[in-house]
C-alpha cells in the first residue's frame, strides 16, 4: 500500500510540475554563449567586451590587443564561468578582424583564476611556451584532451606587419567540449546540430515566401578562413531596390525549435551601428506549423549600436516557433544586419503521458484496495 501511494504521489507530481527531459549535446554549444558567463580584458586592450556573446569586434564595442612587452604584461581576453562552474574546454575558434599578416597566441586556463595552464602547449605547431603563429582572421583548432576550466584566456602577445597603434581586434571568440547539459533557460534551445527543429527562415512581408537562412542561429560551423567571415553568419537583411536607391521593408524571422517548450527570454545580436533595425516584435506559436501567433513584446534596439540583446518575457510562453519581425530601421540604405537568434526555455512535459501515468498508479491503488 505504501509502495502504491508513493508511486500515485510521484505521478500526480509530475503531472503537476513541468519536467526537465532533453539533454543537449554540449560540444555542440559555445560555452561563451551560456547565460551568466562575463567576459573581461587586460589593460592592454582597448574597448569592452559587454558580453561574451558574438559580437565583439566592430567599434564602439570591440576588443583590440596592443603589443606588450614581457609574458606578465600581454593583452588578454578572458572568460569566466562563475563561482563554482566549470566545463570541459577542448575545441576552439575565432575571428580576428585585422589586416595584419599574421599573429602570435594562445590560450589558457585555469580553475581558480590565480594557477593558470597553458592549455595549446604541445599542439602541433606549438612553442615550448605554448604559443602558436597563424595568419590573422579565422582560427580553429582542438586541445589534444578537455580541460577541465572556469576561466579560459585567449592571449595575444605578438602580431606582424601592423601599421596601425592597436593590434588585433578580436571579433569573437567560441568554445565547446564533451559537456552534458540539461535544456534549462541557460542553454540557447536555437543552437543548431543537435537540434531536428528545422532550419530558421526569413520572410519578407512584401512577398511572404519564406526563405531558408540556416546561419541565424548557427553557432558552431563558421566557414572558411577569410576576411568576408569578418561579419561572422550574419544577414544584410530588410530592403528591396539596389545601392543608394535601397528602402526598408519589414522582415519576420522564424525559428523552429521541434518540440514544445517553455520559452521565457529570446536573444539577438546584431551586426552594425548604423545598418541596423530600431524595433523587433517577438511572437510565439505553440503550433509546429506556426499558427495561432502571439505578440509577446515590442522591444526597442537602440539606434547606434551593435551587440547582442536579450529580452526577458513578463512570463513563460509554450512555444514551438519564435519569430522576430524587424519593424524599424534608421538608416539610409534600408539595411538590417543580423547576426543571430537565441530562445531561452525549458521542456513541457506531455501532458497525454504524465495523465496516463497518474491513472495507470490510480488503477493499481483501486486494485489493491479491493
Amino acid at each position: 500500500m505504501r509502495t502504491l501511494l508513493m508511486v500515485l504521489i510521484a505521478a500526480l507530481v509530475v503531472t503537476a510540475c513541468p519536467v526537465a527531459a532533453g539533454v543537449i549535446d554540449g560540444s555542440q554549444v559555445n560555452l561563451a554563449s551560456i547565460r551568466g558567463n562575463t567576459a573581461t580584458t587586460s589593460n592592454l586592450t582597448d574597448g569592452d567586451p559587454i558580453l561574451p556573446l558574438w559580437p565583439l569586434g566592430v567599434p564602439p564595442r570591440d576588443v583590440r590587443f596592443r603589443a606588450g612587452g614581457d609574458d606578465l604584461a600581454m593583452p588578454w581576453w578572458q572568460l569566466d564561468f562563475g563561482a563554482g562552474v566549470s566545463y570541459n574546454v577542448q575545441d576552439f575558434e575565432f575571428l580576428t578582424h585585422t589586416i595584419y599578416s599574421s599573429l602570435t597566441w594562445r590560450i589558457d586556463t585555469s580553475l581558480d583564476g590565480t594557477t593558470w595552464t597553458t592549455a595549446t602547449k604541445g599542439m602541433p605547431g606549438a612553442d615550448g611556451d605554448g604559443f602558436l603563429v597563424s595568419s590573422s582572421g579565422y582560427i580553429k583548432g582542438s586541445l589534444a584532451a578537455p580541460v577541465n576550466a572556469r576561466f579560459v584566456r585567449l592571449v595575444v602577445p605578438e602580431y606582424t606587419n601592423a601599421d596601425h597603434d592597436y593590434g588585433v581586434i578580436l571579433s569573437w571568440m567560441r568554445l565547446a567540449g564533451p559537456n552534458t547539459f540539461d535544456v534549462t533557460p541557460a542553454i540557447s534551445i536555437a543552437q543548431p546540430l543537435w537540434s531536428t527543429a528545422g532550419t530558421p527562415t526569413i520572410t519578407d512581408v512584401n512577398n511572404r515566401t519564406p526563405v531558408e537562412k540556416p546561419l541565424l542561429t548557427d553557432d558552431f560551423v563558421r566557414g572558411e578562413a577569410q576576411f568576408g567571415h569578418t561579419w561572422g553568419t550574419g544577414m544584410s537583411l530588410g530592403y528591396i531596390g539596389e545601392d543608394d536607391n535601397r528602402v526598408f521593408v519589414p522582415i519576420q524571422m522564424t525559428v523552429p525549435l521541434g518540440d514544445l517548450y517553455a520559452v521565457s527570454a529570446v536573444g539577438i545580436s546584431t551586426m552594425s551601428d548604423d545598418r541596423r533595425a530600431t524595433e523587433v516584435d517577438i511572437w510565439i506559436s505553440p503550433d509546429a506549423e506556426g499558427d495561432n501567433w502571439t505578440l509577446v513584446m515590442t522591444a526597442p534596439l537602440p539606434a547606434n549600436e551593435m551587440r547582442h540583446y536579450e529580452f526577458e518575457f513578463d512570463r513563460t510562453y509554450d512555444a514551438q516557433r519564435v519569430r522576430f519581425d524587424l519593424t524599424k530601421a534608421d538608416n539610409d540604405r534600408g539595411e538590417c544586419y543580423v547576426a543571430q537568434l537565441y530562445v531561452y526555455g525549458s521542456n513541457v512535459p506531455e501532458p497525454a503521458t504524465m495523465t496516463l501515468l497518474a491513472f495507470g498508479s490510480l488503477s493499481l491503488l483501486r486494485r489493491r484496495w479491493r
